[in-house]
């Protein structure tokens, strides 16, 4: 399970790439499509046209960390029309996107308080 900082934000870009990007491709599009650093404290994720592949760049200090998964069956839910190029998330809807849920459904629901029970 990949646990990330507290403060790290992840950005999803909305359209699909050509999986075969290295590092060095995937530094360009982050330029491109987000107009940021990419060694700025960003998670930043792609997928392809089909949605069965995902590829996540992060700076670590030092270096560049290429994160790759495919899922085995299905897709990941990745809205089919999107107008915007990019997408800030949560990193509860990361974890449900990795996990194969569609994570432009989840949200935060408010905590309910109860002050009567019977």
């Amino acid at each position: 399970m990949l646990k990330l900082n507290a403060e790290m934000t992840i950005l999803v870009g909305m359209k699909p790439i050509d999986m075969r990007c290295s590092i060095d491709r995937l530094t360009m599009k982050v330029v491109e499509t987000f107009s940021a650093s990419p060694q700025s404290k960003t998670l930043y994720l792609f997928h392809n046209k089909q949605r069965d592949k995902i590829k996540a760049l992060l700076w670590d200090k030092n270096g560049f960390i290429l994160l790759y998964k495919r899922i085995e069956r299905d897709h990941f839910c990745f809205p089919k029309v999107f107008h915007e190029e990019k997408l800030l998330i949560t990193h509860e809807q990361l974890y449900g996107l990795l996990a194969g849920f569609d994570f432009v459904r989840m949200h935060d629901y408010p905590e309910l308080n109860f002050s009567y029970y019977f």
